[in-house]
């Protein structure tokens, strides 16, 4: 058993330094590569991320764009002439504190008139370019357009507006409703990214002009003005989805772009190549930790399983099938613990042999399966009535042992008296209601262990007791009592 665990550990040491010299030869050899999978992986994956973000942020604005279009209250309002320009001004303004919005509005088609939490605050006018959105808006096949603009009637803030047609029950425009919400969302996004990976993330319109990102590129206005990418502007600006690389102060910049058709705006990604950078080498030793310590974790778990397989494995092995009992193996196993532990006790050990009256017999009659029932029903009864500390072996084919601990000749007679009553009563061959003599009984040998001595000269003497009970007409006990000149009673 000692050498099986040493060579476990040998093994799972072995192990363990091959997959640390693994990830490190990895690590070495994936180091020229890392700028390609700046290329191919983190630039696209994040563009997509920061997409989906945006996707999510505007799924609820939506939805509330939705609900106000479809609002009874709101057409109605309209329909019936907008005659109390207060009532729409509160449900704007309850629109706005209950969902969190920075702004809702209502723009009516029949008087143009601008609706705001705030009141009415101005009309919008076909030769006004800044009110160009609500005609584009109201000519469209589509429902609502999503757009980024300053909200200028108010407080002169970047807001993404979400713009819904509002169509009356006859399926007539009416007008348009929505909300804004505030960029803060994708400001805060993009410097996380910065401050997280190194990432370079900002907006620009169909011509170029930097509306949003980190502030090293705001301070350009254009991507035309920016070293190195002057020359790529007019072809970034022709893409829908694409990757370029340009130079800057010596180094190499890797870029990817993509049109946000909601926006009609483009997102750019930019990382800055050095493989020596901390935050691509750093990541990378942190995994290589992470998967060290998980390797640790599977390698203890795997000596745990192999450990308990092995003790399952020994116990089977130990262990008689049919009664359950230890058997000859099981009684070698504990033996020598049990001899070490009486050798100075007060009470040393009983040994306690009981063998099956006319068990062939039974065989013969009743079968073998009715025999293994009978070894079964009798190993049941004498285990409840053994303690916990107490060794129940199957010596024979119908020989039990018990070696009782901590346990007076007299309390053995007491248990063994126990035993073989409930078995006379309790136990029968065959068919429990025949009306054939099928009673089984037990005879019991009894003796006490002799410090230091030898289990055989136990076991003989146990067997000299039984021997005595069987000869005195079987179903009892006797004892071989352990004294200068061997007496049984």
């Amino acid at each position: 058993m000692l050498k099986g665990k040493h060579f476990i550990i040998s093994l799972s040491l072995i192990l363990l330094s091959g997959f640390i010299s693994v990830s490190l030869l990895s690590y070495f050899s994936a180091r020229g590569s890392l700028s390609e999978q700046v290329v191919s992986q983190i630039l696209p994956l994040t563009g997509e991320s920061v997409y989906s973000q945006i996707r999510q942020q505007l799924r609820e604005p939506v939805s509330l764009a939705s609900m106000m279009s479809h609002d009874t209250f709101l057409r109605d309002w309209v329909i019936n002439g907008e005659k109390d320009s207060s009532q729409i001004t509160r449900y704007l303004a309850e629109i706005q504190k209950k969902y969190g919005s920075t702004t809702s509005f209502f723009i009516s088609d029949k008087t143009h008139h601008y609706y705001h939490p705030r009141g009415v605050v101005g009309e919008v006018r076909f030769d006004n370019p800044q009110d160009s959105w609500f005609f584009r808006t109201k000519n469209m096949p589509q429902d609502y357009e999503i757009n980024i603009d300053l909200e200028r009637r108010v407080r002169q803030m970047l807001t993404v507006f979400i713009n819904h047609k509002v169509y009356d029950y006859q399926e007539n425009f009416i007008g348009i409703a929505g909300v804004g919400i505030s960029v803060d969302n994708l400001q805060q996004m993009i410097s996380r990214y910065k401050k997280q990976m190194g990432l370079t993330i900002y907006f620009t319109d169909r011509n170029g002009n930097i509306l949003l990102g980190s502030s090293d590129k705001i301070r350009y206005q254009n991507i035309r003005h920016i070293p190195g990418l002057s020359q790529l502007s007019s072809e970034l600006l022709s893409q829908k989805n694409d990757r370029y690389q340009y130079h800057h102060d010596n180094a190499r910049i890797h870029l990817n772009i993509r049109l946000i058709s909601e926006f009609n705006w483009f997102l750019i990604v930019e990382r800055q190549d050095n493989p020596w950078d901390p935050r691509i080498w750093q990541p990378f030793l942190i995994n290589l930790l992470i998967g060290t310590l998980i390797s640790i974790v599977i390698l203890i778990l795997v000596l745990s399983l192999i450990t308990g397989h092995h003790q399952q494995l020994k116990q089977q092995a130990m262990t008689d099938k049919l009664s359950g009992a230890l058997n000859r193996q099981g009684f070698e196993d504990i033996w020598q613990n049990k001899n070490k532990r009486f050798t100075n006790s007060e009470y040393p050990m009983q040994c306690l042999l009981i063998d099956i009256d006319h068990f062939k017999k039974i065989n013969d009659t009743f079968g073998h399966l009715a025999g293994d029932q009978v070894i079964v029903d009798i190993s049941d009864i004498i285990r409840c009535h053994i303690s916990y500390k107490d060794a129940f072996i199957r010596w024979g084919g119908e020989e039990f042992m018990i070696l009782a601990e901590d346990t007076d000749q007299s309390e053995a007679i007491s248990k063994a008296e126990l035993i073989r009553e409930q078995i006379s009563q309790c136990v029968k061959a065959g068919n429990q209601h025949s009306n054939e003599d099928n009673t089984i009984t037990v005879s019991t040998g009894i003796t006490q262990w002799i410090p230091d001595e030898a289990a055989d000269a136990m076991i003989h003497r146990a067997d000299l007791a039984l021997y005595q009970a069987k000869k005195s007409g079987r179903n009892r006990v006797k004892v071989n009592s352990v004294t200068e000149s061997t007496t049984i009673t």
